[in-house]
This record gives C-alpha cells, structure tokens and sequence, in this order.
C-alpha cells in the first residue's frame, strides 16, 4: 500500500497523492461509501478512486455509492465508460449527488437516463437526499435477502 500512496496524479487541482485522492472517500456510515469525483477527473484518477470505494465498501459486503458531482466536469467518453462499468459491478446502488452547474446537470441526467436503464440509481440535488435514499436502498435489499 505504500507504493500506492506515493503514487501522484496530475488533476485540475494540482498534483494529489493517492492518500490525498483517499481523503474524497469516506464511509458514511455502515453500508454507504461516499465519494467526491474531481474535477477534469480522467480514467487515471477515477480508476483510483473506485479502487479506494472498492476497498472500503467489500468488507461490508452490501454497500450503496454516493458519488458527490459538486466539483465534476464534463467527462470524456472513456471515462463515461469507467463509470459505466463500475455501477455494474460496484455497491447495489449508485445514488448522484448533482453538480449545481446547469450544463453538467444536463450531462448527468442524459448519461444516467441513457446509460444506466439496467442498473438501480437516482439523481439528488443534495447530500442529505442521496444519504436518505441510499438508506431506503439498503434496508429494502435487507428486507428482500431475508430468508422467508
């Protein structure tokens, strides 16, 4: 792991070490991992942070994302594709926290609607919703996986 924090990536930001990059994700509380994308984030930098959401949310098993745009910009195709590819195979649920640009809100409502029909998530305009949502999702997975 050491060889990972001493790891740099080049971001709109500046220079982040991977242990800066691991500051963004956090567990909320048991089940829910959050993260805050940056902005003019690449494959690079998201491939990482996913590594640290992955990290964080397995040992519980079942776990929602929240994944906070705030800071975001408008993603390139590959790094649409990375995103796509981790609502597949990362967490039950992906709930978005919108950026408060219009144009990117308009990204995101076009990419989700478009690219995630399949895959269960939802489009907050804040924190608090996302972290409520992302409960509901939870304690209906619970409730289903219950043996009858």
């Amino acid at each position: 792991m050491a060889e990972a924090d001493e790891r740099r990536y080049h971001t709109p930001i500046g220079e982040l070490t991977h242990a800066q990059l691991r500051e963004r994700v956090r567990v909320m509380e048991p089940g829910i991992v959050y993260f805050r994308e940056l902005p003019g984030g690449d494959c690079d930098n998201f491939e990482a942070m996913l590594g640290i959401v992955r990290e964080l949310g397995e040992p519980m098993g079942t776990f929602v994302v929240i994944i906070d745009l705030g800071d975001a910009t408008r993603p390139s195709p590959a790094l649409l594709e990375k995103l796509l590819e981790a609502t597949r195979t990362i967490g039950i649920r992906w709930c978005a926290v919108q950026s408060t640009s219009r144009l990117m809100k308009a990204v995101v409502e076009f990419v989700l609607r478009r690219m995630l029909r399949n895959k269960p998530h939802t489009v907050h305009s804040s924190l608090e919703e996302a972290l409520v949502e992302a409960r509901r999702a939870l304690a209906e997975h619970r409730s289903d996986s219950m043996p009858s």
